[in-house]
């Protein structure tokens, strides 16, 4: 009878819980996923080797439907790209079959595995990005420090002469290459500024442009031209002091005149020592001394002594028809006469002269005397 008038609502019925009428579909459940699942370890299958620096890989990002993501009430993974739900109706998706599995399409992506693995992908960019950066700056630095071993100023820099003049820096072998350029071009055409003198060594004011060809030219010519000069002068000097060697050795003797012009003469065969011509000169060889100890007796070495050379413009004919007469002998006699008669001139008259200022002397004591008494009087 209770359970008639239940049911036939005569009675007010006893409120039921909230949960009796909440039960959801089986397949509209929430799947709940275990944490150890999440960080569990996973064995990964043998590869090759490979380097210990592995590449950075950006987590594929899901496509999962707007339906999954409603039901699924979790932090939406930023990996994860919202597709809107294919109309039931639709010619590919009509069974209720299809819409069920493309509904539980997310259900393999955890919140806190996208989470790790977008902080993972972002840390991996901070260290590839702070590796690259730091990279950057050491070989800008390393490139600098090479730049400044390296490189050097180009010759025609104008920082020498002024410093605040920007100077390009090159490198050796570029440099090199342009001075080889400049060295290797032909030199012939370059235009020089020249001023010329006149015959009497003033300075014509306006100035001539030669080419460096016409320049080099007049140069040889006026080369030649002194070197003809000086040929010719030097013939004239050499026959002028052969005739004074011609005429001073009859008059003074070889070696005065030798001693004169600056050049050595030998007489009867005898050299400055004493030696006589072609005869050999011992020499004593160099003692070697070793804490005052002779190591090696001397040895004799035997020296041929050659006279020097004689100008061949010394030894050479006279330019002059008629030669100077031989020296008239003098008389001895006569001579030694005069040598005596220069050595005592002058006795006598030095000895009158010392008379006559001793006489001086003598009067002017006198006048000094009378000029005392005359004063001593008055």
């Amino acid at each position: 009878m209770q359970d008639a008038s239940f049911i036939l609502g005569r009675s007010r019925p006893s409120r039921l819980p909230k949960h009796a009428f909440t039960a959801k579909h089986p397949s509209k459940r929430k799947r709940t996923v275990s944490a150890s699942e999440i960080f569990k370890q996973r064995t990964a299958p043998p590869t090759n080797q490979r380097s210990p620096l592995q590449p950075v890989v950006k987590p594929k990002r899901v496509t999962v439907n707007h339906a999954g993501v409603q039901k699924n009430k979790g932090p939406l993974d930023p990996n994860v790209v919202l597709k809107a739900p294919k109309d039931s109706r639709g010619k590919k998706s009509r069974s209720p079959t299809k819409s069920k599995s493309s509904s539980n399409s997310f259900s393999g992506v955890h919140p806190i595995s996208a989470a790790f693995n977008e902080t993972t992908y972002a840390y991996r960019e901070h260290i590839y990005h702070t590796a690259t950066d730091l990279l950057s700056v050491a070989q800008e630095e390393l490139l600098a420090s090479l730049s400044r071993v390296s490189n050097i100023p180009l010759p025609s820099c104008p920082s020498r002469s002024s410093p605040e003049a920007e100077c390009t820096m090159v490198s050796v072998p570029y440099a090199f290459k342009e001075a080889r350029k400049t060295l290797t071009q032909p030199l012939g055409t370059a235009v020089l500024k020249c001023r010329q003198a006149d015959g009497e060594g003033n300075t014509q004011l306006e100035p001539l442009m030669l080419s460096l060809e016409e320049r080099m030219t007049m140069f040889e010519r006026m080369l030649t031209e002194e070197e003809q000069e000086i040929r010719r002068l030097e013939g004239e000097w050499e026959r002028v002091v052969g005739e004074i060697v011609k005429v001073g050795m009859p008059v003074l003797g070889e070696r005065e005149v030798g001693s004169l012009l600056g050049f050595h003469t030998q007489e009867q065969g005898h050299d400055d020592e004493g030696h006589e011509e072609g005869q050999f000169v011992l020499e004593d060889d160099e003692m070697t001394l070793l804490n005052g100890t002779l190591l090696s007796k001397p040895k004799k070495k035997v020296a041929f002594t050659q006279p020097p050379p004689v100008p061949a413009f010394i030894t050479s004919r006279s330019i002059f028809k008629h030669t100077l007469p031989p020296l008239p002998s003098l008389p001895q006699q006569q001579i030694v006469e005069f040598e005596k008669y220069v050595d005592d001139l002058g006795i006598q008259e030095l000895e009158e002269l010392e008379k006559l200022a001793k006489e001086e002397q003598k009067g002017w004591q006198d006048k000094q005397v009378k000029i005392m008494e005359l004063l001593q009087d008055g």
